[in-house]
């Protein structure tokens, strides 16, 4: 069976959903693993203060990525 030009279509559709999938793989298991080495140290607050502004910032980045994702995987 020849290749046809819907198979390219689709062959290039399910790369990018399994890119997109491993995106949101990887995002998850740093927030497992993070929430997971938070719980297990028991940091106290004095200690994971000066890190604050940290956490929150890599957080935004990460949903304005999963947000980007979403939008170029789902309007286009």
């Amino acid at each position: 069976m020849e290749p046809t030009k819907d198979s390219n279509y689709i062959q290039q559709h399910l790369a990018n959903e399994r890119t997109y999938l491993a995106w949101i793989r990887t995002a998850l298991a740093i927030i497992g693993t993070v929430h997971y080495e938070r719980k297990r140290t028991q940091i106290n607050e004095q200690t994971f203060k000066p890190a604050v502004h940290l956490v929150w910032l890599i957080s935004g980045l990460m949903v304005v990525m999963v947000i980007l994702f979403f939008l170029y995987f789902y309007l286009y």
